[in-house]
């Protein structure tokens, strides 16, 4: 599997959590883009899904809406206020420094865990 350029960050409404983490990856030079799957169509979660390289989610509930070889969990409360949150921010840097956070299909020494891991910084 090649270096993921498209990420699909996931949370509920799309504009808290799915929003910050899609920001601070695109800060790392990944074209990300925010969702949350209580507000957008089937149509429109199926679309980005095609769209995306992986896709985060940040809840295991989310895990329905979009098909499992894409997706990696990242557990995410939702209780981070915006804009950009210290606590997030730490989570954050913590989950990209993690091993493993390829998608199911690729778990391992993949080019998506450590090219996400070694680009913070």
């Amino acid at each position: 599997m090649s270096e993921p350029r498209r990420i699909l960050c996931v949370c509920d409404r799309g504009v808290s959590r799915a929003a910050m983490l899609a920001q601070r990856l695109k800060n790392k030079g990944y074209d990300t883009l925010p969702v949350g799957v209580e507000t957008a169509s089937r149509e429109t979660l199926a679309l980005l899904a095609d769209w995306a390289d992986l896709i985060i989610l940040t809840d295991e509930s989310q895990r329905r809406c979009f098909p499992a070889a894409k997706i990696v969990v990242w557990p995410l409360a939702d209780i981070y206020r915006r804009p950009l949150h210290r606590a997030f921010e730490q989570r954050v840097t913590t989950l990209l420094r993690s091993p493993g956070l390829a998608p199911a299909a690729a778990q391992g020494d993949s080019p998506v865990s450590s090219s996400l891991a070694s680009s913070d910084g």
